[in-house]
């Protein structure tokens, strides 16, 4: 009698590869490519915030270190390509610190720091990132480093020199003393006596000091006391930066009138409040540019780069308080909908309306709630999206009907108020997408990962659940999809292994989110280490 093989389950065969291995949580995952494995964390992290999985900084500097040693080249594209493609600050400069102390690596950097370190901020935080010895860096710092950063010391201005001279933390001060750049011209000098000590700059020459203009009107903004105008007109004419001017020359009407005709965009917006409460809104000349000049410009709202939350957040703290300067702020956010990435092929994008959703803002600074944000990020992929299937989730998953004729505001709030219960239930979206044999390429999930089980217990026996279902979907519909879950404001469950292939998790929120999600929802590890790999330095 014949004997008939037995046939393997699943499950056996993969514990079985190469790869194979557990994760935080005990699960079974899969180890990627180093050089993939590195781009998806540092691509989707937040340095020194770690959720519950616990700092992720410590991974990336090692797997930073190994990458830079067989790949030197490439690490240094990565940085940039965080940097430039992402617009991320943080992780691109713990890249080029820790890669700086690679030999192989040093002679990359050298081409492309200028387009990772772009600012004095980043700057800064290359300079005290490359003295931290916890990741291993070099005790002294390498000269590449040191040769970049002397030679952008020397490019400062006036208002960057005044913005981040930073006399009560690590700033420019100490940037001087580190790496004592010797200045171009009499100029220059005069800017570094400035950052590193006001007294010698005082004692200078009046004819050099006058070659620093704004620094004689910053200084003069301190000693006036009864010719309020005078200080005003100074203020104006040399444009001081303003987060240095409101504390120096007191919150009043006058000063805030100033500072507010040449306010970057970004900053303008996020002042709404104190321009309203000072009385600067009531001055023709401040509500002209306002209104005219920003926000229902479009080449200025899109030239700003901000994307809808920005302008939903000033509309929150402006709608009872000056409807013209609201209504103005609505257009401007469906006018910045056209800096949101698109999204190729089918995208379900699940947004968690439950209750925990409402407990708390996304942040202490912020008046928006995580529900806010996930039924916006909604309505934005709805309108950005080639195809889109919105809903939202709690203890029932609805499919919500959007019209892209509609507007972001209008659809944002008929996913906040279509009711789907309390309790959440994850499990539902996938249980959804396989009885109707949805076809997508990527599944987006807003929640906040107060997640239940049918027994009302938190993680559970819906998380089992859900990725016995997603590991249905992808053999029975998808073996591609890509699944993206942003966890916007974590307690203590997740719903998926984090390294779960096919699967992004993401904790805290960034609006680069979107940009990463654009850049990784059609290609595997190998194309995105390949894109990285064609940057030029």
């Amino acid at each position: 009698m014949a004997k008939f093989a037995t046939r393997e389950a699943p499950a056996a065969r993969l514990t079985r590869r190469s790869d194979a291995e557990k994760n935080y949580e005990g699960g079974l995952s899969f180890s990627h490519d180093e050089r993939a494995l590195l781009l998806k964390m540092a691509s989707c992290c937040l340095v020194n915030e770690g959720g519950f999985y616990g700092d992720t900084t410590g991974r990336i500097a090692a797997l930073v270190k190994s990458v830079a040693r067989q790949h030197p080249e490439w690490i240094v594209k990565l940085a940039v390509y965080l940097r430039q493609e992402l617009n991320l600050r943080s992780v691109p400069q713990l890249v080029a610190a820790i890669a700086s102390g690679e030999p192989a690596a040093q002679e990359y950097l050298e081409k492309g720091l200028r387009m990772i370190a772009l600012r004095p901020d980043d700057l800064i935080e290359l300079a005290a990132l490359v003295k931290d010895e916890r990741h291993g860096i070099a005790k002294s710092t390498p000269q590449v480093i040191r040769k970049f950063i002397r030679g952008q010391l020397n490019t400062l201005d006036e208002y960057r020199a005044l913005k981040y001279r930073r006399t009560g933390s690590f700033g420019l001060r100490h940037l001087l003393r580190l790496y004592h750049p010797r200045p171009a011209n009499a100029r220059q000098n005069a800017i570094f006596k400035y950052i590193a000590d006001k007294k010698a700059w005082s004692a200078l020459p009046a004819e050099t000091k006058a070659l620093t203009p704004r620094f004689l009107a910053f200084e003069e903004c301190g000693r006036f006391v009864s010719n309020r105008e005078a200080m005003c007109e100074t203020i104006r004419e040399t444009e001081l930066p303003w987060e240095l001017i409101i504390p120096r020359a007191g919150s009043f009407y006058d000063t805030w009138e100033a500072v507010a005709l040449y306010m970057p965009v970004m900053a303008l917006i996020r002042n709404l409040r104190n321009l309203h409460k000072s009385g600067a809104l009531k001055d023709p000349q401040v509500r002209r540019r306002i209104l005219d000049n920003v926000l229902r410009n479009k080449k200025a709202v899109l030239g700003s780069k901000q994307l809808p939350f920005r302008w939903l957040a000033a509309w929150r703290e402006m709608k009872e308080l000056d409807t013209e300067i609201a209504d103005a702020l609505i257009y401007a956010l469906e006018l910045s909908v056209n800096n949101v990435p698109g999204l190729k092929g089918p995208t379900f994008i699940a947004c968690d309306t439950s209750g925990s959703m409402a407990w708390t803002p996304i942040s202490r600074h912020s008046s928006l709630y995580p529900i806010d944000i996930c039924c916006l990020v909604g309505a934005m992929v709805h309108r950005r999206a080639e195809q889109a299937f919105p809903a939202v989730f709690a203890e029932k998953l609805k499919i919500v009907p959007l019209s892209r004729y509609d507007s972001i505001m209008t659809n944002y709030q008929r996913l906040c108020t279509t009711d789907a219960g309390t309790y959440t239930f994850a499990y539902k979206i996938l249980k959804h997408l396989l009885q109707n044999r949805w076809y997508v390429d990527t599944i987006i999930i807003l929640t906040d990962m107060v997640i239940y089980g049918e027994n009302g217990i938190c993680g559970d026996s819906d998380a089992m659940e859900f990725n016995v279902l997603l590991h249905r979907y992808r053999k029975q519909v998808n073996p591609g999809v890509k699944t993206y879950i942003i966890n916007l404001q974590p307690y203590s469950c997740f719903i998926s292994p984090c390294d779960d292939q096919g699967v992004t998790v993401i904790s805290g929120w960034s609006e680069n989110i979107l940009k990463y999600i654009q850049l990784t929802s059609g290609a595997d590890g190998a194309d995105m280490v390949g894109a990285v790999e064609s940057i030029r330095l």
